[in-house]
């Protein structure tokens, strides 16, 4: 998909220059087949829950919230909490899919 695409709508700009080096690089992967990709939106579902979303896909196939994360390493877990290790150095993170979920949740709502 072609950064100057209608079909790639930046509706925010990115907040650092990592963000928008990983938007570029989904932008890339992003086949042309039709489907529309809006980023750096935020929206406000009707109880007045603000929620920021790094990109929102539409296609053939469906609706897709997609949420980019800067975590590199090896990825273990469930659900609910990942544990990365970067070179012997373990975290432990909250898993971003609860919160994906709510914000799904949230704009269907809409």
């Amino acid at each position: 998909m072609d950064a100057d695409s209608p079909s790639w709508r930046p509706i925010g700009d990115p907040a650092t220059p990592n963000e928008a080096a990983a938007l570029e690089a989904f932008r890339k992967l992003l086949p042309d087949t039709g489907a529309i990709a809006w980023t750096n939106l935020y929206f406000t579902d009707l109880q007045g829950n603000a929620s920021e979303v790094d990109a929102i896909v539409l296609s053939t196939e469906g609706l897709f919230i997609i949420e980019l994360k800067g975590w590199h390493g090896t990825f273990t877990g469930n659900q609910y909490y990942w544990t990365i290790d970067r070179n012997g150095r373990r975290e432990e993170k909250k898993s971003p899919l609860e919160l994906t979920d709510l914000k799904g949740k949230r704009l269907k709502s809409l």
